[in-house]
């Protein structure tokens, strides 16, 4: 599968089991997987409350100290 590593192959599939399983179990019938990961999902939600402010101007204030 393009992206993934090869060498992590084991791991993807155990983890796709389990995922598998939790869904199933939940009687989910959808979810999203996001590409980028924990941290910037903090970032964006931290930040949509901020109005007309670029997410760098808000980084450069308020993060990278």
């Amino acid at each position: 599968m393009p992206g993934l590593d090869s060498s992590r192959a084991d791991i993807i599939l155990a983890g796709v089991r389990i995922i598998s399983s939790i869904v199933r179990g939940l009687g989910v019938k959808s979810f999203t997987v996001s590409e980028t990961g924990l941290l910037w999902g903090v970032l964006v939600k931290r930040v949509k409350h901020v109005e007309n402010v670029s997410m760098i101007s808000y980084l450069k204030k308020h993060l990278l100290r």
